[in-house]
């Protein structure tokens, strides 16, 4: 009877004990003990180990906070973001299982990333069992079975605004696409959590420039930095790379060991060796040191400051009372805190990079995790130039283009040309422009003419190299339709320099005009021109003037100064053209809309600085509208519509030139871009 009693008692015990209450787990106490990363996918393959990537434990811990309803980290390229990531949504169906959504750039991107984190599960004991097997998974969500977590996109209005979520996390976000119908797609997603008390938004992307939607984010939020002690005087600092130039630490704060003595910059294979890092208070810290730094680095918000070992058994806490609440977390990381990159390794970065303002701004983006801004009060031009700037050189075309068309503006005294190459989607490149003068003759005076005729040189006949095959397998190409303005400027001189033109069997030239007159829903129309309107002399067989909306093409191109750089429609500059041409930035920069609307609806446009001109503008409104000539503004699917091109000896895409002038109609019509017209 009593050994029934004790049993019963025991029974009763275990029942007791198998409905208490567990203990929950915390995000990254769990990911430390069951996540796994895969050999295909991982630097670091094996277990998820928070003591090689300290600084993550942190933000991990933010995810629990019930106070934390937004986190949004601002890092570097390759510091473990994306598995950040992965880690979060690997954790939820055991953590807090909740309705989520993965929103990626845009669907290609979103699919990688899926596949990446399947990847991922499919190595990790716990979670391989609740993930589906491959012939059931799609691009609509990733199912855990007590947890659904959907798949969205920018772009993809219906993804992101569908479905209510707990969680919601978001990769890569500024290069994202924003929709102006629907607005900021950061306030779809907040949309999205309004049926829970508690929520959580995570956004992560490497910074870009001015128009960075993270650092934005970031700038909104508590501002946490990761600061690390000195193995040599305790003090806790955050690792910078440029040293601090002015206060009480001025001189130091940074990597040092990147010049000489005299000044002299060293080579990046030198500074690999040499350069080492000094700390506020001059210590001098070497790379083997770093580890056991970072080791015990600590997240702290704007405001507050950590206790060094001078305060005793106080050191690493924090002190004081952060600016902002943690109701948005904000993280900022740099690749110095990486285990894989040490101090030479960044200065080596650096110095390849410092020299050109392309590499620089990429190099600041991606190994410092910040944004990109311009100096102080830059004026527009020198925004424009730094913010556009392409990565092929002058004179040549990059490998994406299918086509070139040119665009010239007439003066008194001068001509002014600019040459464009146009690939998928409009996305465009400035290849080359230039001023020409008239040329003098012995005796000192003009030669009438003489800046038209370096016209021949300068686009007719030139053959650009393109930087590799293009889509088409074309190695070299002319330009295919160069516009030229004859209005207000020897227009008579202009018409009879084309007809001779003509004569030779060159007929890539359309003499246009700005009219703001062009038909509602066009851009250009042609029509026919008999006399002169100055002189009153008839044009022999008529002139073919097309008229050019100039007023929308102005809209348009300055709608492209401030577009995505990733997206279809991108407008691109050569590199480096800030140095190279800054008269051609001004002038591109030197008209602005007014107030109010014309007659007819369109724009008014007016000079900024009559001193400057806005001939160069003028130029790349005539070459846009060229482009639109060849493609009949159907810029789809340019490919497709070329079709293969055979290559003729020598390497030009222009095959033999016609004796004939062909008939051109009085509508609008595309020219071919796969092959030349004959």
């Amino acid at each position: 009877m009593i050994a029934s009693a004790t049993a019963i008692g025991q029974l009763w015990r275990r029942e007791a004990e198998a409905w208490r209450p567990r203990p929950r787990p915390s995000t990254a106490d769990w990911c430390q003990a069951n996540l796994r990363l895969p050999v295909e996918t991982s630097s670091s393959p094996g277990r998820y180990d928070l003591r090689r990537f300290p600084y993550w434990r942190g933000v991990l811990d933010a995810v629990d906070d019930l106070e934390t309803e937004q986190i949004s980290i601002m890092a570097a390229t390759q510091c473990g973001k994306t598995t950040f990531l992965q880690a979060v949504l690997a954790s939820l169906p055991f953590v807090s299982p909740a309705p989520a959504m993965l929103a990626a750039p845009d669907r290609d991107a979103c699919r990688e990333l899926r596949d990446k984190f399947y990847k991922m599960c499919e190595v990790t004991p716990v979670i391989a069992r609740l993930i589906p097997p491959a012939w059931k998974r799609n691009d609509q969500a990733i199912d855990f079975g007590n947890l659904l977590c959907q798949l969205a996109w920018s772009g993809n209005t219906q993804r992101l605004s569908g479905k209510s979520c707990r969680y919601v996390l978001c990769t890569e976000i500024d290069r994202w696409k924003q929709d102006p119908h629907e607005g900021a797609t950061q306030r779809l997603i907040a949309e999205r959590v309004k049926a829970f008390f508690h929520f959580l938004i995570i956004y992560e992307s490497t910074p870009t420039d001015e128009t960075s939607a993270i650092a934005d984010l970031y700038d909104a939020s508590d501002q946490r930095h990761f600061l690390v002690p000195c193995p040599h005087c305790g003090r806790y600092q955050e690792l910078r790379f440029f040293p601090h130039k002015e206060g009480a630490h001025a001189g130091r704060g940074g990597v040092a060991g990147l010049q000489r003595e005299g000044g002299e910059w060293l080579t990046a294979e030198e500074a690999r060796e040499a350069a080492y890092y000094v700390c506020e208070r001059g210590c001098r810290i070497e790379s083997e040191e770093k580890p056991a730094m970072v080791a015990l680095g600590v997240w702290c918000p704007k405001g507050q400051t950590v206790l060094d070992k001078d305060d005793k058994d106080e050191q690493g806490r924090l002190k004081g009372k952060p600016d902002r609440p943690p109701r948005h977390a904000g993280f900022q990381l740099s690749s110095l805190y990486a285990e894989t990159v040490d101090f030479g390794r960044m200065a080596a970065a650096y110095l390849e990079s410092r020299d050109r303002i392309p590499t620089l701004r990429t190099w600041w983006n991606n190994w410092l995790g910040l944004r990109w801004q311009s100096k102080a009060k830059a004026p527009k031009w020198q925004r424009v130039g730094r913010r556009l700037a392409g990565s092929h050189r002058r004179g040549v075309v990059p490998a994406q283009a299918f086509f070139l068309t040119a665009g010239e503006d007439t003066q008194d005294d001068c001509v002014y040309c600019a040459i464009r190459a146009w690939g998928e989607g409009s996305t465009s490149w400035l290849v080359d422009e230039r001023r020409f003068g008239q040329r003098l003759n012995e005796d000192g005076q003009t030669i009438p003419g003489s800046d038209l005729d370096q016209l021949d040189e300068f686009v007719l006949d030139r053959v650009f190299p393109l930087v590799g095959p293009n889509p088409i397998g074309l190695t070299k190409m002319r330009v295919r339709l160069l516009c030229m303005d004859y209005q207000g400027h020897r227009s008579w001189e202009v018409f009879n320099w084309v007809r001779s033109r003509a004569a030779k069997g060159i007929n890539r030239i359309r003499i246009v005009a700005g009219d703001s007159r062009v038909p509602a829903g066009q851009m250009y129309a042609m029509s026919v021109v008999e006399r002169h309107a100055g002189s009153g002399k008839k044009y022999p067989g008529g002139l073919e003037r097309w008229a050019i909306d100039t007023a929308a093409y102005k809209s348009e191109i300055h709608r492209r100064f401030e577009a995505p750089l990733d997206s279809p429609g991108a407008w691109f500059l050569y590199e480096d053209i800030i140095h190279q041409d800054e008269d051609y930035l001004r002038q591109i920069c030197n008209e602005t809309r007014k107030p109010g609307k014309t007659t007819r609806g369109g724009e008014i446009w007016e000079m900024v600085d009559e001193r400057i001109g806005n001939h160069q503008f003028d130029d790349e409104v005539y070459a846009m509208a060229a482009a639109d000539m060849v493609t009949g503004r159907d810029w789809i699917d340019l490919l497709r519509r070329a079709g293969p091109v055979q290559q003729p000896a020598g390497g030009d895409e222009t095959p033999r030139r016609s004796s004939r002038r062909p008939k051109q109609a009085a509508t609008p019509r595309p020219l071919p871009y796969g092959r030349e017209r004959e």
